[in-house]
Formats: structure tokens, C-alpha cells, sequence
């Protein structure tokens, strides 16, 4: 009897657990609660656990096992696989080479520890394998604004006055640079309302989302641009630094500089949580992100010159060396009130799943007027400085 009901249970319990593949590698469908990696990938990197085909409810568990417990069960005489102690590098039409430049090769550094870091294999002889946690979706075009997905900008930074103590003290966006540092505008570093710029969200979507201390930081320390004279708008640039080392993953990435080198710059994205709708005061609450096109130096100059209406926060005129022209011809699309601080980007050409920061969005006349573009502070006439501040 005893002998019949251990054999019926072998069998239900074959029925029920049912073989999975993850990356290669055999699993068995479990419930997430009983995979300790899983809830250790989620905790540690945010990965988000594969579910098995035709098992509601249950995630592809893959047990790590460590080399000496393999080592005790291989049968008598097994000669060890060797395990590979670093990873290949990255496919070489994935990355660059490095230049000497501090800007360039942070960059570099930043695709290779977050978006293809090399992590222990699951596999007891895998040794180090190489993973991808890029989040970017199949490319598409940006026909008008519309809402990000979570990942998609993983270097925006949403800035707070006041402490953030209110909805409306969250105003001007940022770029997550590095570790300790934010890139901004220079009259983003002060409220009229509120205050000094205090506190920084990073790794968001949007920008009523709770978070907890990996997600949020003070700000230590403001360094304007020593050319920066408000309210005049030349050389509106910041740089803010938080109280302590922020917590980077595949949500918070540093982005790259432009520092000058050729590429495709006849658009770019910009991205912020501003107004959709000019001197409407509601903030969009889902990041927003839009393509826009180049305007020539020429048109640009024509837009905002010495003696064009309107423009007494820039007296000189547009200045091609420090700033850069964007918006569109035909079309309501612009950046606009609570962007400010925010980029104006386009993919990396050459550090796939990087972006490439152009411009950081300063000011415009009226926005979503069609011909007339928006001005942003151009990031390569401003790479030395930068670098003497983030990385001396």
C-alpha cells in the first residue's frame, strides 16, 4: 500500500512541475515566490522574470549552483570545465573604442556596467557571461508628442523646489550625467516661487509616482556656469550634484555628451514632463517625448536677432556657438513651459542603446507656434567645462 501511494505521488508530482528553457539554460515552472534567483534578479537589476507557456501564474526558474557543490557530485574521475572568469567584449557594432576624451569614454563605461554588464552565469560551468538589459523598443517615429514607456529615457531627472513638498515644486527637468552629477539650465537652478532647486527624482515615468530613497536625492551642491548672468539666457547651463552616490541601473543610466564629432543632428527628441499646451499651467504627469527638426544657424539668427521683437533676455542675438535651434515648420510641436533643463537628444550612432545629448532645452518665445523654434544651450561648446566639473 505504502509502496503504490509513493509511486502516485511521484507521479502527480511529474505531472506538476513541467521543464522550462531561459536563455538556454533548463529550468522547471515554479511560482516566483519559490525562486529565490528570480526574486534576486528583480531585487538586485530589476529583471523581470520569464513566465512558462501554458502555466498561469508561474515564472522559468533557473537555480545557480555553485562550482564546488558541482564539483562534489560529478561521478569519480570528471575533469572539471574550465569556467570563464570574464566575459567577451562587447560586439564591435555595438560600442566604440575609447579616445582619451573623459566625457566619450564615461559613456563607454556606462553602456558596459548597465546596459551589457557582465554577470556570473546561472550554469555551474558558465563562467561570466555577457547580459543585455536594453530597454529600447523597436525604433518608430515620433510624429507628435506622446507618452514614454518606462526605460525608454532612463537619464531623465525630474527637479524639485521647495523640498518637493507640493505637485507644482516639481518644475524644470535634468540629465542624469554620472554617479554624483545632473546636467540642467542655468535659470532652472531657481525659483521665483519656490526656492533653490532641492531635490531630484531619477529612474521615473511619472512624475506624481512615490518613490523611495534609491529613486530620490538632495541636492548638495548648485555650480552655474560662471558666464551665466540672468535673466539673460546665454550660456544657461548647471550643473547640480546630489548629496550622495546615486544608485544606477538599467531605469537610471547616465547619458552621453555630444562633445562635437560628426552626426545626424537634422532632429533630435526632447523629453520632459512640461505643459502641453502654451501658457496652460497643468504639467504633463506621463513623460512626454517628441521629435523635432534643426533649424539652420541662418534661420535661427533670422528668429532671434539683435533687433527681432521680444527678445530682451537675449540682446546679442542667437549666438551659434553656445546654442542650437529646434522645433518644426508645419507643426504644433515644441518643447514648452516646466521643460526647461530637459535634453534635446538623438541615438547614439555608435554606442548602441546610449543616447546622445545635443542641447539642454532653455527657452523659447511661444511654444508650438509652427516656424518658430525653441532655443537650447548647446552641450559640445560646453564639454571642457563639464568634464573640469563631473570628472577632474
Amino acid at each position: 500500500m505504502k509502496t503504490e501511494l509513493l509511486l502516485v505521488l511521484t507521479i502527480a508530482t511529474l505531472v506538476l512541475t513541467k521543464d522550462c528553457t531561459k536563455n538556454g539554460k533548463r529550468g522547471i515552472c515554479k511560482p516566483l515566490a519559490d525562486c529565490k534567483t528570480a526574486l534576486d534578479d528583480f531585487r538586485k537589476y530589476k529583471r523581470i522574470p520569464q513566465m512558462c507557456k501554458d502555466d498561469e501564474g508561474k515564472i522559468c526558474c533557473v537555480e545557480r549552483v555553485k562550482a564546488s557543490e558541482y564539483g562534489s557530485n560529478a561521478p569519480l574521475g570528471t575533469v572539471p570545465t574550465p569556467v570563464q572568469s570574464t566575459c567577451e567584449p562587447i560586439a564591435r557594432n555595438l560600442t566604440a573604442a575609447r579616445t582619451g576624451r573623459k566625457a566619450w569614454d564615461k559613456c563607454l563605461e556606462y553602456q558596459e556596467k548597465l546596459i551589457y554588464p557582465c554577470r556570473e552565469s546561472n550554469t555551474p560551468s558558465g563562467g561570466m557571461i555577457r547580459l543585455d538589459f536594453c530597454n529600447r523598443k523597436p525604433d518608430s517615429l515620433i510624429i507628435g508628442g506622446e507618452d514614454a514607456y518606462e526605460g525608454e529615457f532612463p537619464h531623465m531627472v525630474l527637479l524639485g523646489f521647495r523640498n518637493g513638498t507640493s505637485e507644482q515644486s516639481w518644475g524644470c527637468g535634468g540629465i542624469l550625467i554620472s554617479e554624483r552629477f545632473i546636467l540642467t539650465a542655468g535659470h532652472c537652478i531657481y525659483s521665483k516661487e519656490f526656492g533653490p532647486v532641492t531635490d531630484a527624482k531619477v529612474g521615473i515615468l511619472e512624475r506624481s509616482q512615490e518613490v523611495d530613497s534609491s529613486r530620490r536625492y538632495k541636492i548638495k551642491r548648485i555650480i552655474k556656469h560662471p558666464d551665466y548672468k540672468p535673466p539673460q539666457k546665454y550660456n544657461d547651463i548647471a550643473l547640480l550634484e546630489t548629496d550622495r552616490e546615486i544608485m544606477l541601473d538599467n531605469l537610471a543610466v547616465p547619458a552621453c555628451l555630444y562633445d562635437g564629432h560628426p552626426i545626424n543632428d537634422s532632429s533630435a527628441m526632447v523629453t520632459g514632463w512640461g505643459t502641453t499646451v502654451f501658457r496652460y499651467n497643468k504639467m504633463s504627469n506621463i513623460l512626454q517625448k517628441v521629435t523635432l527638426q534643426k533649424f539652420s544657424d541662418e534661420e535661427c539668427y533670422k528668429s532671434y536677432s539683435p533687433n527681432s521683437r521680444g527678445i530682451r533676455l537675449m540682446k546679442k542675438g542667437y549666438n551659434s556657438t553656445t546654442q542650437i535651434c529646434f522645433g518644426d515648420w508645419h507643426e504644433k510641436k515644441d518643447s514648452c513651459n516646466g521643460d526647461s533643463g530637459g535634453p534635446a537628444q538623438v541615438k547614439h550612432p555608435d554606442i548602441y542603446c546610449m543616447y546622445s545629448v545635443l542641447g539642454v532645452t532653455s527657452w523659447g518665445r511661444e511654444c508650438g507656434h509652427p516656424g518658430q523654434p525653441a532655443i537650447y544651450t548647446r552641450v559640445a561648446g560646453y564639454i571642457p567645462w563639464i568634464e573640469s566639473v563631473v570628472w577632474p
